[in-house]
């Protein structure tokens, strides 16, 4: 099984400031490889037998068993040189929207671990912001 919190620490380490949601999703997919070889990784899965209109983010697939991964990334506006990089990041407010886009991510991955349909022990959503609100 992935440990989400070792995984994530691993990856944030790096320093790196991601400008998009996809970024990250790739960045922390190619982390989840690197530390876990022997996995199958699947980005934007569809669960054909329980919703053909839904998209996992990240799927990882390892033991036997499938973890599916949803990813949020909610940004305040942000312009400067981070690491010798050049970033900018927009300001994508509606802070309300984006905190039920997360809790309606939660009830997903609740719904497809419920379900039964795959093997999946444990389903995760995260969020990451720079954004206090």
């Amino acid at each position: 099984m992935i440990n989400l919190e070792n995984s994530l620490r691993c990856l944030f380490e790096e320093g790196r400031v991601f400008v998009s949601e996809a970024d990250f999703q790739f960045a922390y997919s190619w982390k989840l490889k690197e530390l876990y070889p022997e996995a199958n990784i699947r980005l934007e899965y569809i669960p054909w037998l329980y919703d053909k209109n839904m998209h996992i983010d990240i799927a990882v697939c390892i033991n036997n068993q499938m973890v599916p991964i949803e990813l949020k990334y909610k940004t305040r506006g942000f312009k400067g040189i981070v690491g010798g990089e050049a970033v900018r990041l927009k300001d994508q407010s509606a802070q309300d929207c984006g905190r039920y886009d997360f809790l309606y991510d939660i009830q997903r991955m609740e719904g497809i671990t419920k379900s039964g349909l795959y093997p999946i022990d444990r389903a995760y959503a995260v969020l990451l912001t720079n954004d206090s609100g």
